[in-house]
């Protein structure tokens, strides 16, 4: 059997409540190879974490009143603390957002809305960053 392509050897886990978002990040990611799974509850991500050891990358949107991203990814950096987390948000408050970042919650943000350039950048960046983690 052949090994995967070099950047389908690890999953990039999409969390968010809204189908077209996933599917446009899904599409986008695609096309660069990635594997992407999407999800788009909290409990079905956390669950796919726990089950599958190669999610190199966990990107969340945040948002008060639907998805609260930041929890996630807290639960994420126990459960799976090489896993590279990436929160987009559009109404995060900036003391919240520093904190998350000083706690190392979160490792890569996105302001909404986001440039799809930005998007492919960060997880390039964040894939290099998983295999320094996986590398210590």
């Amino acid at each position: 059997m052949n090994d995967p392509p070099e950047s389908q050897k690890y999953h990039i886990l999409v969390l968010n409540n809204e189908p077209r978002i996933l599917e446009l990040i899904r599409i986008l990611l695609a096309k660069e190879n990635y594997k992407v799974i999407v999800k788009e509850s909290i409990v079905e991500a956390v669950e796919y974490v726990k089950t599958h050891n190669n999610t190199a990358l966990a990107i969340s949107y945040h948002c008060e009143d639907m998805i609260k991203g930041s929890d996630f990814l807290q639960q994420i950096a126990i459960i799976s603390p090489n896993t590279v987390r990436y929160m987009t948000n559009c109404c995060l408050p900036q003391q919240i957002l520093k904190q998350l970042i000083g706690d190392n919650t979160i490792q890569l943000h996105s302001k909404m809305p986001f440039s799809l350039n930005e998007v492919t950048k960060n997880v390039a960046l964040g894939l290099q960053l998983y295999e320094k983690n996986i590398a210590k």
